[in-house]
């Protein structure tokens, strides 16, 4: 990373930073030093730098002079229309409601454990799991044998991007089932306003990405109150309430990240200026 500035005459270096790399489960210790050695000569070198979450801005701001704050957001009309204009997906006719769904990479960051539990506990309900396997860690991947072989779980795989809000706006309760580690502390889930955005009540394990969203989201600090948690948010569940969810998300879109985007790289090229 680090020894590419300056390499193609760039006027204007901005790092944009999604996760904490260091984090990633198949990172070894040596490997993760390098990562943070490269980076913060990264962050120190470029005139802006963007993060995703809280969490990384507390961490990466102490090595550069120009971090901000600009977290994911959604394709609000989308997802919005997709709920309107149902168009339920082929692969998921037939299947009984509840829907319990997650929509994203099944990879190293999720709880695969808490997804059996869940599918145990809800016998009666589809558990929909939409996204590409990507799993490498042993004992996850024994988790996920087990999770395949409840017969009420519908693994669908990646489906085309402009599908995915059909596949939403098609269950009735969108999941943020995350493990807690060095890799999820620094998450600002994508899924959270996709979900919301087609109005469905959300429930999450307890990771500090959520937690600006904890009046719209049940957030669970346990795997009990996880799975006892979407019993209660689909019971309380109200058309009230998936207007308020919905204008909760049209407030994040990627429309506002743009123009927010826009605005610090204007500012950043004016103090340049100055310079």
């Amino acid at each position: 990373m680090a020894d590419v500035p300056g390499r193609y005459g760039e006027r204007l270096l901005i790092y944009h930073i999604v996760d904490e790399y260091m984090g990633y489960a198949d990172v070894s210790a040596q490997r993760a030093e390098e990562i943070r050695r490269r980076e913060r000569d990264l962050i120190g070198k470029a005139d802006l730098v963007l993060v995703t979450s809280q969490k990384l801005l507390e961490e990466k701001a102490r090595f550069g002079h120009n971090v901000h704050w600009v977290p994911n957001a959604v394709d609000y009309e989308r997802f919005a229309n997709a709920t309107a204009h149902r168009d339920e997906p082929v692969e998921l006719r037939g299947l009984p409601h509840p829907r319990i769904g997650y929509v994203g990479a099944i990879n190293d960051k999720l709880d695969i454990d808490l997804l059996c539990q869940v599918a145990e506990t809800y016998a009666e309900a589809s558990i929909v799991l939409v996204g590409p396997e990507r799993l490498r860690a042993v004992e996850l991947c024994r988790g996920m044998e087990t999770l395949r072989a409840n017969s009420n779980v519908r693994l669908i795989g990646r489906v085309p991007m402009e599908r995915v809000p059909h596949f939403v706006a098609s269950c009735d309760v969108g999941l943020l089932p995350y493990l807690r580690n060095a890799w999820t502390e620094s998450i600002h889930p994508l899924k959270m306003y996709e979900y919301l955005a087609c109005g469905l009540p959300v429930v999450s394990t307890d990771i500090p990405g959520v937690h600006a969203e904890r009046d719209i989201i049940a957030i669970a600090g346990d795997a009990d109150a996880f799975v006892s948690g979407i019993a209660q948010v689909l019971l309380e569940d109200s058309e009230p309430l998936r207007r308020e969810r919905q204008v909760r998300a049209s407030h994040n879109t990627w429309k506002h990240r743009v123009e927010r985007i826009s605005e610090l790289i204007e500012a950043t090229r004016q103090k340049k200026r100055v310079h």
